[in-house]
């Protein structure tokens, strides 16, 4: 059971502040009527000195608020990807799809389940408990 509001969550950009705001859930269904949840914002002064080519603090925080962003947004659809995943690895593994490595190979894939488990405990605010 996920404890985050459900996809899609969407990014609008404002050029006049620089922020980027996610909208989700009530916000995303009643535009205009309820706040967004997430501005992710930064310091302004985006630009590049021609003359040198070197690129401003401001700007780099321009291009990293809009990485997260994009991040943030997708989050249900990346929780929603890897519970499918496991789902596909338990199946397979279960009906004989999939063979896993021998236990004492080293073979680093033995890990996957339980990373996709941990990452899915994590998203869900129950820390890395698989």
């Amino acid at each position: 059971m996920s404890y985050f509001t459900k996809g899609p969550w969407e990014i609008e950009y404002d050029e006049e502040y620089g922020n980027h705001t996610i909208r989700m859930g009530t916000a995303l269904e009643n535009r205009g009527n309820f706040e967004p949840q997430h501005e992710i914002g930064y310091e302004h002064g985006c630009w590049v000195d021609e003359d040198e080519g070197e690129e401003y603090p401001g700007n780099r925080q321009a291009k990293e608020a809009r990485a997260n962003a994009l991040l943030i947004a997708s989050a249900p659809d990346m929780f929603e990807t890897l519970q499918r995943v496991l789902l596909f690895i338990t199946n397979g593994r279960e009906n004989g799809y999939i063979q896993m490595p021998d236990a004492d190979s080293g073979d680093s894939a033995l890990e996957t389940p339980n990373i996709i488990r941990k990452a899915l405990a994590k998203a869900q605010g129950l820390g890395d408990k698989a």
